[in-house]
């Protein structure tokens, strides 16, 4: 059943009868309702920070890098100290003599000769002399035969190797010794896996939000889910590179079915009071999510090895435990009710909503399910929406750019150790994320709430005054390069750069039509990553390289084209500002595009209310 189905198939109460309270009403209250779909987005959110947690493990993984069986059956032995087999290919034993058979003199080997043929031969020569040469003749054979054996050993390793021969491992019980050098999976396939995530997450979002037109949109989040449980499954057990690819991109297209259809479903049953404190609390699970993902996993893979006949490497246990705990979940969504799909019917509105929508005529509802085409038509041509989902893709470029390379920042400029440079800043993100995103949904619903008209006016307003505010200390913190004054400026940044996540998530649902509320979410998550934190991480490191080499050739003219010094104990930072340093500050600078969307929206619904109204017109659907 879809939205605009359930809107239009809705039997009327009659007066004296109460509806019949199912027993899906009983199991999903609005508030549970509220805690299931905060769970879910933890659990999401945990499978991304899984994937980077783990991502280390995973590079190194001699099965993901497509390698023979070999180093599995050392890992195993190493493991289990079982007994070796006996060796795939016996060697043929060498037949003895009869014990009763003479033995033969051993044949002198090439180049050696007789003490006694060679006195016959030369009787002027001192036999002590000729001792001294047989002695030197015989070491430099022996130093040949030991390189030619040497040779013929490296190359049976090599086949053996290539070829899936197991005997030399399983010769030796013991753990064979660490080598100096681990080979590693290339760079690009590494961020592939990110990326391919990404992939999915984005094309599907829309796709999911136009068949919701068609099928029960609580029925494509249950399917999406246990997809997205399979595909985790599937990353967990994934024997090569490509089927674990495939897996990150199956998981993206599960998620992108809750994604979208999750807040407007939300939507429906929050309460006018407290819809953006409802918000924040969905919304504050992403930070905390992905951290913990992090965290959880980076652990999981370092210290756990599941030993079993099959050998699971650690790496593989989150995305397992996920998948198992994702699953009662996936399976509870068969159970909301479809009474929660059907948009409330009456708006709050205040005085001055009345007013602009006296202005208006209004416009019939759609009788006809909504194509892809016609929602990005609708979509693009609000400016209201354009507008804001445009300062939103700058906020996502922002947090992405920062989010990335920061722990490289971290290390390289401030000179802290990669885990306690990790964890500091990982700490301060849950905390402000947290913490953020909780409060901004508390004080816009404490100055007038984020329904209506005037709601998106407030959203607006409040969400341009944070990005103003926050933009000087994100701009110091990044540009000074001292670590007591980047914690501590990073922290208030990040502290109000979370306030508007949620009141931004409800503008956007508001300033748009009930029925395309969920293209409205699904094609803002589509705009965000495809402008926002998919590009991002490249264009800093890009700008990062191109500013080094503009200060490499400056200092270079300084110097009179000699080479640069190489960094020192007391110089470990030749350059007076890092290039990282500026690299971050002008990624941070696109915050003020962001001010500026925003502060036009308030701007806008401010002065020309009543073409909100058109756009809205939320008294047609009475």
């Amino acid at each position: 059943m879809s939205g605009i189905k359930a809107i239009n198939s809705e039997d009327p109460i009659l007066p004296g009868k109460r509806r019949k309270t199912k027993c899906t009403d009983r199991i999903f209250t609005p508030f549970r309702l509220l805690i299931y779909f905060a769970t879910v987005n933890f659990f999401t959110y945990f499978d991304r920070g899984a994937i980077a947690g783990t991502l280390a493990k995973i590079k190194i993984d001699p099965q993901i890098q497509g390698h023979s069986s070999a180093h599995h059956a050392a890992a195993h032995n190493a493991c289990y100290k079982a007994p070796p087999p006996p060796p795939s290919v016996p060697s043929v034993p060498s037949t003895p003599s009869p014990p009763s058979a003479p033995v033969p003199p051993p044949t002198p080997k090439h180049g050696e000769r007789s003490l006694q043929a060679f006195i016959d031969a030369n009787p002027d020569v001192d036999p002590e002399e000729f001792e001294e040469i047989q002695l030197a003749e015989k070491a430099r054979q022996d130093d040949a035969e030991n390189k030619a054996r040497f040779a013929r050993e490296l190359l049976q390793m090599q086949e053996e190797d290539e070829f899936g021969n197991e005997a030399d491992f399983e010769a030796d019980p013991l753990p064979t010794p660490t080598p100096t050098h681990v080979s590693e999976l290339d760079g690009s396939l590494s961020g592939l896996l990110g990326s391919g995530f990404m992939l999915g997450f984005m094309v599907f979002c829309p796709l999911f939000a136009w068949a919701a037109n068609y099928f029960n949109p609580i029925r494509l989040v249950a399917i999406g889910l246990i997809g997205w449980c399979v595909a985790t499954l599937g990353c967990g057990a994934a024997p090569n590179y490509p089927l674990l690819l495939i897996g990150r991109i199956v998981t993206g297209m599960g998620e992108a079915s809750f994604v979208g259809i999750a807040p407007t479903l939300l939507d429906n049953v929050a309460p006018g009071s407290k819809r953006t404190i409802w918000f924040a609390i969905f919304y504050c699970t992403i930070p905390v999510g992905q951290a913990a993902g992090m965290a959880v996993a980076a652990i999981m893979a370092g210290e756990i090895e599941l030993c079993s006949p099959f050998y699971i490497a650690g790496w593989r246990t989150p995305f397992i435990c996920e998948c198992f705990c994702m699953l009662p979940l996936a399976l509870l969504s068969l159970c909301i009710p479809d009474s929660y799909n059907i948009p409330k019917s009456e708006q709050e509105t205040d005085d001055d909503d009345e007013e602009a929508l006296m202005k208006v005529e209004k416009k019939p509802m759609p009788t006809e399910p909504i194509t892809l085409w016609r929602a990005i038509k609708e979509l693009g041509t609000n400016p209201f929406f354009v507008c804001t989902c445009y300062g939103y893709s700058a906020y996502t470029f922002v947090i992405g750019g920062i989010a990335f390379w920061a722990p490289d920042y971290v290390t390289s400029n401030l000179h802290i150790s990669n885990a306690t440079g990790s964890a500091i800043f990982g700490g301060i993100t849950v905390v402000t994320g947290l913490g953020g995103t909780a409060l901004g949904g508390v004080v816009m619903d404490k100055i007038g709430g984020s329904r209506g008209i005037v709601g998106v006016k407030m959203c607006a307003l409040f969400g341009a005054i944070c990005f103003a505010t926050c933009f000087p200390f994100g701009f110091l913190a990044l540009f000074i390069p001292n670590k007591y004054s980047f914690f501590t400026l990073i922290f208030v940044a990040e502290s109000i750069v979370f306030l508007p996540t949620s009141s931004t998530n409800t503008m956007l649902i508001t300033m748009v039509p009930s029925y395309l509320r969920t293209y409205a979410m699904s094609i803002n998550v589509f705009c965000i990553h495809l402008l926002g934190d998919f590009p991002s991480p490249y264009l800093t490191g890009w700008m990062k390289d191109r500013i080094q080499d503009m200060m490499d050739a400056h200092m270079r003219s300084e110097n009179h084209n000699q080479p640069l010094p190489p960094p020192s104990p007391s110089n470990p930072d030749p350059y007076k500002v890092p290039p990282m340093s500026v690299a971050l500050t002008i990624v941070w600078c696109v915050m003020l595009p962001c001010f500026l969307a925003y502060a036009w929206v308030w701007r806008m619904v401010k002065k020309r209310p009543e073409k909100l109204a058109a756009i809205i017109n939320p008294g047609s659907y009475d």
